[in-house]
């Protein structure tokens, strides 16, 4: 979760500046009110969550979270947090899908490997301090990103120890961007559901249109707002911010 301090920090203008600059990298779209409509969008969800916010958010909790963390300004570092105690507790109801991976698609997740990540999407970046002489035997858990690299969100040691045991491959449970724009609640608070869901929707989008491009079936700006009608996550995250986030 996101500490009380670092929160009063945090000004609907920094989103704002960072909205603009992340879609303004390589352009999103071409349809200049196309990507005003879709900006715009966007920061109304960051102004209403900022403004408005939950009186469960300004409580720390100590629970368990894997935290990504990203620089939205110069002086401002929000850390996207999972909660992986909820996460685990909910497994059974969420129906996610078991997976063999091999572990030699596994890497650590160090700056040296950062560009191999990138530039491999079956690979998996884990991390550890330390190493188990006995680990559990559930599945692990991993995220296919299109924005960071792909990542383990709970079983890291589980992954070091069946490397170090020249275990062929592991088994593992699959998230997908679109389970979690529908839940929120894995999400240490709003901030961090909106920006991940955010990056995850720009990085897709961006992926679709140049896959379009390369295969000859874009050109016309029009189907910039097909895709966007088609692909983006939008919709899903304004629908459960306009509700009221409890969902258990």
């Amino acid at each position: 979760m996101i500490k009380k301090k670092q929160k009063e920090k945090i000004m609907i203008s920094d989103f704002k500046n960072f909205i603009e600059t992340y879609t303004a990298n390589e352009p999103l779209f071409k349809n200049k009110k196309l990507l005003y409509t879709y900006r715009s969008s966007w920061l109304k969800l960051f102004d209403k969550v900022i403004s408005e916010p939950l009186e469960e958010e300004l409580i720390f909790r100590f629970n368990q979270c894997f935290v990504i963390p990203v620089r939205v300004t110069e002086s401002c570092q929000i850390d996207i947090q999972f909660d992986i105690n909820l996460l685990l507790t909910k497994l059974e109801t969420l129906n996610l899908p078991i997976v063999k991976i091999l572990t030699n698609q596994f890497i650590l997740n160090t700056p040296d490997n950062f560009e191999t990540l990138f530039r491999y999407n079956k690979l998996f970046g884990f991390m550890v301090d330390y190493s188990f002489d006995s680990v559990s035997t559930e599945p692990i858990i991993v995220f296919y990103s299109d924005f960071t690299r792909n990542f383990v969100l709970d079983g890291n040691h589980r992954v070091d120890y069946a490397i170090r045991n020249q275990q062929d491959f592991i088994y593992a449970y699959v998230l997908s961007i679109k389970l979690l724009a529908t839940s929120p609640h894995l999400f240490g608070d709003r901030i961090s559901y909106l920006l991940f869901c955010f990056l995850e929707d720009v990085a897709h989008l961006r992926k679709v249109l140049y896959d379009k491009q390369q295969k000859g079936l874009f050109g016309k700006i029009k189907t910039e707002s097909s895709l966007l009608k088609q692909y983006s996550i939008l919709p899903v995250v304004q629908a459960y911010i306009s509700d009221t986030y409890h969902q258990n």
